[in-house]
């Protein structure tokens, strides 16, 4: 169980990890890059899809590994930090689809106010 419990956040920070690489394209705004930085903002979009199927697999693990023993303890605290994790995971994927299915000039204007509410909703799943 606790080799379980270690990969559940393992996959959950990897997928933070990887939410945050792509959120260094907001962040730099500088013509003189160095390579890391510049790799990074060119690939955000596979960083995030990446970060997705990470994500899906922390929350197949947590709802195959927790959910059943929710009865043992902490029940209100899982259910509400499996509730949060849902919204992330939906919040992520609507991202991420939109990114492919919408024209640029669409999906750049509300992008920021997409990312903003992911950012709060990712906030509330950790805590």
């Amino acid at each position: 169980m606790g080799l379980k419990i270690q990969l559940i956040k393992c996959t959950g920070w990897l997928g933070l990890f990887l939410i945050s690489l792509c959120l260094a394209k907001l962040l730099s705004k500088e013509k003189r890059e160095n390579k890391l930085l510049l790799f990074v903002r060119n690939n955000h979009k596979v960083f995030g899809w990446v970060s997705l199927i990470v994500l899906s697999v922390h929350g197949l693990l947590a709802n195959n590994v927790l959910i059943p023993v929710m009865g043992r303890g902490k029940h209100l605290h899982l259910l509400e930090t499996t509730g949060w994790g849902y919204l992330v995971w939906i919040m992520l994927f609507i991202i991420c689809i939109s990114s492919v299915l919408l024209p640029y000039k669409v999906f750049r204007k509300g992008h920021l106010q997409l990312v903003i509410v992911f950012g709060v909703l990712v906030f509330f799943h950790i805590l």
